[in-house]
């Protein structure tokens, strides 16, 4: 694929805004005062300011879109994270069953970890019954995995 100058600096507009907009909390006009100087007037090959408003509103929609999909990591209640965590059953249930099978050979806070990753808010796991402890806005919560007879099913307790 072949770039011209000036398509491979809207190329990296792009890739800059969307950088901003994953790794920060900047709104537009945050994004807007980052990198408006750098490309509209800053440079060799200039972005002009119509391109500039229009790439950033066209990055900041997915942004946005994006950040919306995000789990929350702040102001999460303890009904976020029982919703989130019925979202999430097969997740639960699938690392219970691996535990169950692999609870001699691994280690049980590499699923802490991997449940860290959709539930940022846990700091403790528990293998008994199999779960993770969550700190909530509200209060604590203990999530787990539960079986009776022949059926699994998700719990969860304040704490």
């Amino acid at each position: 694929m072949d770039l011209t100058m000036k398509e491979l600096r809207l190329h990296t507009l792009r890739g800059d805004i969307q950088q901003i907009g994953m790794e920060s909390t900047y709104n537009k006009n945050g994004i807007r005062n980052i990198l408006e100087k750098r490309y509209v007037n800053g440079t060799e090959i200039p972005v002009t300011q119509a391109e500039f408003d229009s790439v950033l509103d066209e990055e900041y929609k997915k942004i946005e879109a994006w950040r919306l999909k995000q789990p929350k990591t702040e102001g999460a209640t303890r009904a976020d994270l029982w919703n989130r965590a019925n979202e999430n059953a097969n997740l639960f249930f699938n690392l219970w069953e691996r535990w169950q099978d692999e609870q001699q050979y691994e280690d049980i806070n590499d699923y802490l970890k991997h449940l860290q990753q959709t539930f940022p808010e846990a700091y403790a796991i528990t293998k008994r019954p199999f779960g993770i402890k969550c700190k909530a806005d509200d209060g604590n919560i203990h999530l787990t995995v539960k079986r009776s007879g022949n059926k699994i099913k998700l719990c969860g307790q304040h704490i």
